[in-house]
Parts: C-alpha cells; structure tokens; sequence
C-alpha cells in the first residue's frame, strides 16, 4: 500500500520573518517523503510570501479558522499543525505515521523541548493519555498528530470569536478524543521545540480569562458524558495535589521538630 500524505499546516499572523523560515525549514528536513506543507497568512499586517511554499491568504479570523483553512486545502490522511514560530524535529511526521497506525490511538503527541525566552523539557512529554486526562489542562502539544477522518468528525478547531482569547488545543484535543475516543499516544523521539516569547499571546495576559472562555467552550462543544469524564479527572488530579501538600506538610512539621529538639539539646548542654 502506498505510504501516506501528512499535511503541515502553519498558521501565521505577524510572526518574525526568520521565526516563520526557522519552522518552514523544519519541515521541509523532514526524513519521511510524503509531506505537504501549507501556510496560512491570517491577515498579517505585511503579507506573507515564501517561495516554492503554497501560502494561503485570509482576513485575520484567529488560529482556529486558520488551522481549519489549511486542513480543508490539504489533501493528507494524517494532520499536523504547527504555529509559526515553533520547529519540528527531522523524524517528527515519520514517527507520527507510525504511532496513528494503531487505530486505538487518535492524537500522536511529541516531546516538547522549551527555547527562546525559556528552556527544559515539558514534565508530560513521553506519557499517554486518555480523555479524563485532560479535565486539569491539556497534557498534549498543540502540535501533536491527528487523522483528517478524525478532524471531519470532530467538527474542526472551534472558531467562535470567544475562543480567540482562549486556549484553542485544549479544546480541541478534548472534543476530538470525545467524539472519536481512542487515546492520545507519545511518538518515541520525535520533538517539538517550543518558543517561549515573552510577547506571546498568553505570556503576562489574562490566563484567569482565557481559562474561564476556554472551559465555558468546553462545556458548549461536548456531550454530558464528555463533561463528566472531565470532571472525574479534575477531582482525580485534585486528590492527587491534595495528597502531596498533605505530606509536603507532614514533612515541613517534622522538620522543625527536629530543629526544635536540637536547639533544645543544645541550651540543655550549655545550662549544664
């Protein structure tokens, strides 16, 4: 059977011209051969042109409307979306073909390997995850892999105005592991390599917002079922740091008791 398309979609709007080629060149190192690459320009103030690069132009309407433009020009059976200031490893649409073979796996996801304003590795990298995985926040990045089947059913990344101010992924990773199910799978090695900006859309903002725009979209978008596999997960993750803060505490007092008995040992020694 032949090999199949992957399609890499990078929406842009206003990136740096030499953010935007770094991503560009990322794919175009790719060592699996059956790539497409499609950008979208959501209406930068200076259009954007690259060349022997299919670019589409649009009026600025957010990622979400971007990513989805992109998808529904390209032609692959597998997608991967990635933001115009982000790199892709050499192996990463090989490895994400291999993971998505499996059909109880819907999103193949990356390790993620921080740069720019900030470094380190994303503390979730190399896990799997399944829907109530996400009812704290996403564990995924947004660049991970998915089927184009998959996007269909979904309904695409949600373009409600609201959602320009929220987070997008989460929601979407959540919708798409609802309506489909399966599980989100790491891929071995493959990375993300993830710019920290500190003049990126949520670095200093309003996260309390976007948090509460993003959760209200979450609630709008799925089915009770998909809501309360969320909730489980919440109170899941929630037991979890309950427990950690009780024994980070448990641990705190018998540290000062210990220092208390000390110091007490040692007046008795110089009283004597």
């Amino acid at each position: 059977m032949p090999e199949p398309l992957v399609t890499i979609v990078i929406p842009t709007y206003n990136d740096a011209p030499h953010h935007l080629a770094e991503a560009i060149a990322s794919v175009h190192v790719q060592s699996y051969p059956h790539v497409e690459l499609i950008v979208v320009d959501d209406g930068s103030d200076v259009p954007v042109q690259v060349d022997g690069v299919r670019v589409i132009r649009q009026q600025n309407a957010g990622v979400s409307a971007a990513r989805n433009s992109g998808i529904r020009s390209g032609t692959g059976e597998f997608v991967i979306c990635l933001d115009g200031d982000d790199r892709l490893s050499a192996n990463f649409a090989a490895e994400a073909v291999d993971v998505l073979v499996d059909p109880q796996v819907t999103i193949a996801s990356p390790a993620v390997q921080r740069f720019g304003a900030g470094s380190g590795r994303w503390a979730d990298s190399g896990k799997s995850f399944t829907l109530p995985d996400f009812g704290n926040r996403s564990p995924v990045a947004v660049a991970s892999a998915f089927r184009r089947t998959d996007w269909e059913k979904a309904g695409g990344y949600d373009e409600d105005p609201a959602m320009r101010s929220g987070h997008e992924d989460h929601e979407w990773w959540i919708r798409l592991l609802g309506r489909c199910g399966g599980r989100a799978q790491p891929m071995p090695t493959a990375v993300l390599h993830y710019r920290i900006r500190p003049d990126s859309r949520f670095h200093g903002g309003d996260l309390a917002y976007a948090e509460r725009v993003t959760r209200e979209r979450i609630v709008a978008n799925n089915d009770p079922a998909t809501v309360e596999a969320l909730l489980w997960g919440a109170w899941s993750h929630s037991d979890r740091v309950e427990k950690q803060l009780e024994r980070a505490r448990s641990s705190n007092v018998r540290a000062w008791v210990w220092r208390a008995r000390k110091r007490v040992r040692k007046s008795v020694r110089v009283a004597r």
